[in-house]
C-alpha cells in the first residue's frame, strides 16, 4: 500500500478497510493479541480509514507510542482533503439538496425496472415464451415468489414497495393463482405442498421460483441468517444442487406433464442440468431488486426481450474446480477452465436472432468494424462481445479474454454496424514474472453474443516478444 500503490504509482486518495476487518487483525490472523497494536499496524501500513470500531483506539495507541501523531494526522488530512474536493464543506453543496425521497421516484423506480429486464439471462426456451396474455391458468409456485430477501440479494437498501412475480404476472394474465408449496430448504407442511400440486394439475402453465437466497449464498449468510440450513456459516456452498426439497418437488410439477418454466433467484451457478429437457424455459433471475417481479413478467409477456448474458461460468459441479484454497486460477473462470460446462460466461438467449455481417479487422487502424442483422421478429437488445486468445508460451494465458462489450438496440429486420476500437493493448499478457508482454504469434479474436454469432478473425504480430511494463514488485 505505501511501497508500490503510493511510492511507484502516485496513489493520492485514500485506503478504507472492509466492514470489521481490521479487528480479523487481532482475533483472527493474531497478528497481535493486543487491540491497540492492531490499530496501529493498520494505520502504519497505510490504511486511512476504518469500517469498524478499532480505530476508536487509536488515541490510547497513540499514548502508548505504537502509532506516532504525525501517520495520524498524515490519514486524517488525507481524508479531509478528499472530502474538501467532493465539496462537501461548501455550503452550496449540492449532495445536501438531494431529499431521501428521490431514492424512490417514479423514474427511479422505473429505472431500476429496465436494469432488472437487461440483467435477466433467458437460459432455455422451447418457444413456450413468450406467454400471451388473458390466455392461459397460471400457477405461481415456490418459496421465493414471496420472499423478500430472494429479490434483494446480500447487501440491500429497503425498498419503499415490492412488486412481487405474483403480483405482476396477474397484471397480465386474470387467471393466475398462487400456492407456495415448499419452503427454501426446509420440509414444507404436506397439506400446502398438496394445495401446490393440486393448483398445478388445473394450470395450463406453471411458474416454479426456484433457487436461493442470501441465507444460503450471501457473505456471512449463516451468521446473518443464524445459520438457515447452509453448511457453511460463511455462505459458502459445498454443491451447486437446488435444495432437496425444491428438487423434489420439481420431479413432481415436471411429471404432471403441464408447460413448465423455472424463474431461477440465485447470485451463483445452480445445477439446473437435470431439467433443461424436463421444463419448457428456464429465466436466471439472480436477485433482481424490489420491482423484480415487474421486470421478470414484462420479460415472460414478451413485452421485453430477454437480453441479459452470463457474468460467470454456470458449471456442472464442483467436482470440476481445484479447492476452494487454491488461489491459483489454474482451471478457474472462463479464461482457464478446460471442461464441459452447463453454460459458458457470455451465454444467454433472446427472442429473436441476429447475424454477423462483414466483419473486419484492422489492427493497424486499431479497430473492428461489424454489422449486426436482426433476422428474427422481435426487437430487442444485442451485447456483443469481443474475446482475445494470445499466442501459447510457457506460462499460463487464457484461453480466452473479454476485452470489448457492446450493447445496442436492434428493432427487428434491422442492422447496424459497429466500430470497436481494438488497441494494441487488448493483446498483452501477463508473463510468468508478472511482466506485462506483447508476444510474437498469432492472435484469435473472437466474436460472440451468447447465442447466435460465433466468428473468430486472426492477427499475427511478427516482431518479437516484447516487455511493455516490468512487475513493479
Amino acid at each position: 500500500m505505501q511501497k508500490l500503490l503510493r511510492g511507484h504509482w502516485g496513489f493520492q486518495g485514500y485506503y478504507v478497510s472492509d466492514c470489521g476487518a481490521l479487528i480479523d487483525i487481532v482475533f483472527h490472523h493474531k497478528l497481535t493479541r493486543n487491540p491497540l497494536k492492531g490499530a496501529a499496524m493498520a494505520l502504519n501500513t497505510g490504511c486511512d480509514l476504518e469500517c469498524g470500531a478499532l480505530y476508536r483506539l487509536l488515541p490510547l495507541a497513540c499514548l502508548f507510542g505504537y502509532v506516532k501523531k504525525e501517520t495520524l494526522r498524515n490519514a486524517v488530512a488525507r481524508l479531509m482533503m478528499i472530502r474538501s474536493e467532493l465539496g462537501m464543506f461548501d455550503p452550496d453543496c449540492a449532495y445536501n439538496r438531494i431529499d431521501p425521497k428521490e431514492n424512490a421516484t417514479a423514474e427511479n423506480e422505473a429505472f431500476a425496472v429496465r436494469v432488472a429486464e437487461k440483467g435477466i439471462v433467458l437460459l432455455e426456451n422451447d418457444g413456450t415464451l413468450p406467454l400471451k396474455k388473458n390466455a392461459q391458468k397460471i400457477l405461481v409456485t415456490g418459496y421465493n415468489a414471496e420472499n423478500e430477501i430472494a429479490y434483494l440479494g446480500n447487501y440491500f437498501g429497503e425498498p419503499s414497495s415490492y412488486v412481487k412475480v405474483f403480483e405482476a404476472v396477474r397484471e397480465k394474465n386474470a387467471q393466475t393463482q398462487h400456492v407456495g408449496g415448499v419452503l427454501l430448504w426446509q420440509r414444507a407442511d404436506p397439506v400446502q405442498r398438496e394445495a401446490a400440486l393440486q393448483a398445478a394439475r388445473e394450470s395450463d402453465v406453471i411458474l416454479f421460483c426456484t433457487g436461493l437466497d442470501a441465507s444460503i449464498e450471501g457473505e456471512a449468510g449463516g451468521e446473518a441468517f443464524a445459520n438457515a440450513g447452509n453448511l457453511g456459516k460463511q455462505g459458502d456452498r459445498p454443491d451447486l444442487e437446488l435444495p432437496q426439497v425444491q428438487r423434489e418437488f420439481l420431479d413432481d410439477l415436471a411429471a404432471l406433464g403441464k408447460k413448465l418454466i423455472l424463474l431461477n433467484f440465485s447470485g451463483g451457478c445452480v445445477n439446473l442440468k437435470k431439467y433443461c429437457d424436463r421444463a419448457n424455459a428456464i429465466l436466471q433471475c439472480w436477485y433482481p431488486g424490489g420491482k423484480g417481479g415487474q421486470a421478470i413478467a414484462n420479460i415472460l409477456f414478451g413485452e421485453v426481450s430477454p437480453s441479459g448474458k452470463l457474468p460467470i461460468t454456470f458449471y456442472n459441479s464442483v467436482d470440476d474446480l481445484p479447492p476452494f484454497e487454491d488461489y491459483s486460477m489454474e482451471n478457474r473462470t472462463y479464461k482457464y477452465f478446460r471442461g464441459a460446462v452447463q453454460y459458458p460466461f457470455g451465454y444467454g438467449l433472446t427472442y429473436t436472432d441476429f447475424r454477423l455481417e462483414n466483419a473486419q479487422l484492422d489492427m493497424q487502424q486499431e479497430r473492428l468494424t461489424v454489422t449486426v442483422h436482426n433476422t428474427g421478429a422481435f426487437d430487442s437488445d444485442e451485447v456483443l462481445q469481443i474475446y482475445v486468445t494470445p499466442p501459447a508460451r510457457d506460462y499460463r494465458t487464457p484461453a480466452k479474454a473479454l476485452v470489448r462489450v457492446r450493447r445496442f438496440h436492434l428493432k427487428c429486420d434491422g442492422s447496424q454496424t459497429v466500430e470497436i476500437p481494438l488497441p494494441e493493448s487488448v493483446l498483452y499478457t501477463i508473463d510468468g514474472e508478472g511482466n506485462k508482454v506483447y508476444t510474437k504469434g498469432e492472435y484469435c479474436i473472437r466474436i460472440e453474443d451468447g447465442q447466435s454469432i460465433d466468428q473468430v478473425l486472426t492477427f499475427r504480430n511478427g516482431a518479437e516478444d516484447r516487455i511493455v511494463e516490468r512487475c513493479p514488485i
